[in-house]
């Protein structure tokens, strides 16, 4: 233990390298976690966690032998060089974590509660002089970063059941404060509610409060439109593959909302035609997986969308394209080195109308039919922390935007797995600033043509819900952009401070996951489908 009279020494000479971490910082921060935070900042230093550790023992041995450091914080050193510093991948979740303020008393006194900028522990407090030395990594301006002096408070809306819905989310927000008891990458410990009808509480969550929140989640049915099932009929009731063909061609006559409909399910049938008819090895790849199964559908989801919503000019991108949300993120956490960090993902939808905002997210692991449990399961949690960026991009976007607009957004993550695609949804829970990754269906995929009776009606209701999904994604963007525009003209002249800000209130953990650092482990963090046997 530190001796107390020691607490505020620091080496009266400077030194070179990592050496002068002494010099700058007094014996009380002289913690691995602060030293891995403070020096080697020219690093990768996730990758470099060892290299690190090894300099901080190094340098510990040196200060060991200086003549200017006194016996008894010797000892203290000693102690320090045996005990246990936190694993790469704790530290990497905790520089990830927010950062919020609260004022808690009237001499401007915050409690940083977070770790995004690098030295802010869980529990420490600074003054404002302090805080205000800070290096802020928020996209947010400095007014919006002093949210408990200058911004208005959100205000819970009344919403019937209220009352029991408040005790279910207060019981959540103490469940997944216990930090300890989660896995720093698990979606728990950043405060992510992982749930679904046929999603099992393991392996971290209270299987009781679970039930009750996930029978609470009310959900939308999106039925095809009836005017399309006679031409659906048609289809699936054809054996030969020239009548199975033109019977697709077979587009009845109709103008205005029907014709968006019909020529989405026109394309989505001419899809799986493809794959039904394709002589290529459907297990050759993650190439032949995307081109036959996820691109085409998706391509075609968003050109409705598009076609149904002109304004918002959505598009899929495809093929290791760049997740600009989490470059954006990170850069503004100063954690984008040299451009390295890209988040590569297999594909995006792009509202092109709106700042090219990212409301879509694919990841595919590996190829069709691929058991790598790890490979899955890295994937799911690598795609469920690229859909908060996106969430929190949107955020920053419009951030005069209304509370109560923002938390109906759902940024939507399409993951396709061994033989399965997993249509997940991310979204916002103001009241105790938690996020929910609902899983909104499950497309089995059978090949084989022989099953079009079950598979092809699977298929078309899939793709269905995902593009109407997708397009009360986009209106909730629209009406976001609508609100902050009205905000900004009704309060031309006043301060920024004065304002509510969506940047202020949503503030997820930003972590960008390395499959070759990252992947060990992961295996064991979920997700477990109750259904499915696993």
């Amino acid at each position: 233990m530190l001796p107390p009279e020691f607490k505020s020494f620091k080496l009266a000479e400077r030194h070179e390298g990592s050496r002068n971490y002494f010099h700058e910082h007094e014996a009380g921060q002289w913690s691995f976690r602060h030293y891995f935070n403070q020096t080697h900042n020219n690093l990768n230093k996730f990758k470099k966690y060892n290299a690190i550790l090894n300099d901080y023992q190094k340098d510990l041995d040196w200060l060991i032998n200086q003549h200017s450091v006194p016996a008894k914080l010797k000892d203290y050193l000693i102690a320090l060089k045996k005990k246990k510093v936190p694993e790469n991948y704790t530290l990497k979740a905790e520089t990830a974590l927010p950062k919020k303020i609260r004022i808690i008393n009237s001499k401007n006194t915050f409690n940083m509660i977070g770790n995004n900028n690098g030295n802010i522990r869980l529990g420490d407090t600074y003054n404002a002089s302090e805080s205000s030395s800070m290096n802020t990594k928020r996209k947010a301006n400095d007014d919006f970063e002093e949210i408990a002096i200058t911004k208005k408070p959100y205000q819970p809306e009344f919403v019937e059941n209220a009352e029991e819905i408040n005790s279910i989310l207060g019981k959540w927000n103490k469940f997944l404060e216990n930090k300890e008891n989660f896995h720093p990458y698990s979606p728990e410990y950043h405060r992510v509610i992982r749930c679904g009808k046929t999603v099992s509480s393991r392996p971290s969550l209270d299987k009781e409060l679970y039930d009750q929140h996930v029978s609470q989640h009310e959900e939308k049915e999106y039925s095809l439109p009836e005017v399309c099932m006679s031409y659906i009929d048609n289809i699936m009731n054809q054996h030969d593959l020239k009548k199975y063909r033109k019977a697709i061609r077979k587009v009845p006559e109709v103008e205005g909302k029907d014709e968006d409909t019909f020529l989405f399910v026109e394309n989505i049938f001419q899809s799986i035609y493809n794959f039904h008819t394709t002589y290529k090895d459907i297990h050759d790849g993650e190439t032949e997986f995307n081109g036959l199964f996820l691109f085409p559908f998706l391509n075609t989801v968003a050109a409705a969308v598009a076609a149904e919503l002109g304004a918002a000019k959505t598009d899929f991108c495809y093929g290791e394209v760049c997740l600009e949300a989490m470059s954006t993120q990170l850069k503004a956490l100063n954690m984008m080195v040299d451009g390295r960090n890209k988040y590569n993902a297999d594909g995006l939808i792009r509202m092109y109308g709106y700042k090219k905002l990212e409301i879509l997210l694919l990841e595919t692991s590996s190829y069709f039919g691929c058991s790598d449990k790890p490979k899955s399961k890295f994937d799911h949690h690598k795609g469920l922390f690229g859909s908060l960026a996106m969430m929190k991009t949107v955020a920053d976007e419009y951030q005069y935007a209304s509370i109560t607009t923002f938390k109906k957004l759902k940024i939507i993550f399409a993951h396709a797995s061994d033989t399965t695609v997993y249509l997940w949804s991310m979204s916002f829970i103001p009241d105790e600033s938690i996020y929910e990754l609902w899983l909104e269906d499950i497309l089995e995929i059978k090949p084989d043509i022989d099953d079009k009776l079950e598979a092809i009606p699977n298929f078309v209701q899939f793709y269905w819900k995902t593009k109407e999904l997708l397009k009360q994604t986009s209106r909730i963007v629209m009406e976001l952009k609508k609100e902050h525009d009205a905000t900004l003209v009704r309060n031309m002249f006043k301060k920024s401070s004065d304002l509510t800000s969506l940047s202020s209130i949503v503030n997820p953990s930003i972590l960008r996951l390395i499959e070759d650092e990252d992947k060990v482990g992961m295996a064991e963090l979920g997700p477990i489908f109750e259904l499915r046997g696993e």
